[in-house]
């Protein structure tokens, strides 16, 4: 077992040497993305896997939740949010949370084809926040994502251009982020029901009724854990 170090200090341990392994399996389908970008690819189900297993290695016991949820934006559509995340000794530990940036325009796929956009990124790849303090949470997430939209959506509307002149003469949807323009209010009301919501843990699979699916599921976890590992006492 690795040194007790508080949680918060636990999880900055691990997330660079987490970041770097998650390319080192095809089966995460993020070995395409630069290191720095890979937690912001919506791979909750897999990367929390991972992050439990982690923890564990400095003493952490932690649960993995999911929340299925249909969160209406008055701006767009119902959203049906399907998230996992981790709770443990009383705080949310959230590996993939930045995912949500891709509501503002700044997906994984646009941060990995525009690099100066990652400064506009949080400092922190991996949340933790007292779960008693999710209010605040998602105000700071909400305030930062007002802060940096115009921004966000100016490198957005060229990433979207750029895309449309390359595959000229094919068909491309593109799809418009959630909250380009919707207001603060409900960004905050979206946010907080994510990580307010009480759910329960599951066993989380490719595909729940496959059992080659879940043996490469397992054996992508093990693979990424081990990488990790591996990269944290080097």
């Amino acid at each position: 077992m690795a040194e007790r170090l508080d949680l918060g200090a636990a999880v900055k341990s691990i997330e660079t040497p987490l970041s770097e392994a998650l390319g080192a399996s095809e089966a995460t389908f993020l070995s395409g993305f630069d290191a720095d970008v890979r937690l912001a690819y919506p791979r909750c189900g897999l990367v929390t896997a991972c992050m439990q297993l982690l923890l564990r290695d400095y003493g952490y016991e932690t649960e993995r939740l999911r929340i299925r949820k249909k969160i209406t934006s008055p701006a767009h559509r119902d959203n049906d949010v399907d998230h996992v995340y981790l709770r443990g000794e009383g705080h949310i530990i959230d590996p993939t949370y930045t995912q949500y940036y891709g509501h503002i325009g700044l997906s994984a796929h646009v941060l990995n084809d525009n690099p100066d956009a990652r400064s506009l990124m949080p400092d922190d790849k991996i949340a933790v926040f007292d779960q008693a303090k999710v209010q605040q949470f998602a105000m700071s997430l909400t305030d930062h994502q007002i802060d940096i939209r115009p921004a966000a959506r100016t490198i957005y509307d060229q990433h979207e251009t750029e895309l449309l002149q390359h595959n000229r003469g094919m068909i491309y949807f593109p799809e418009t982020p959630l909250f380009l323009a919707t207001t603060p209010a409900h960004m905050l009301r979206y946010y907080y029901t994510i990580w307010s919501s009480i759910p329960n843990g599951f066993p989380f699979s490719f595909d729940w009724n496959a059992r080659n699916n879940q043996r490469r599921y397992n054996d992508c976890v093990e693979k990424v854990v081990a990488e990790t590992r591996e990269r944290s006492v080097t």
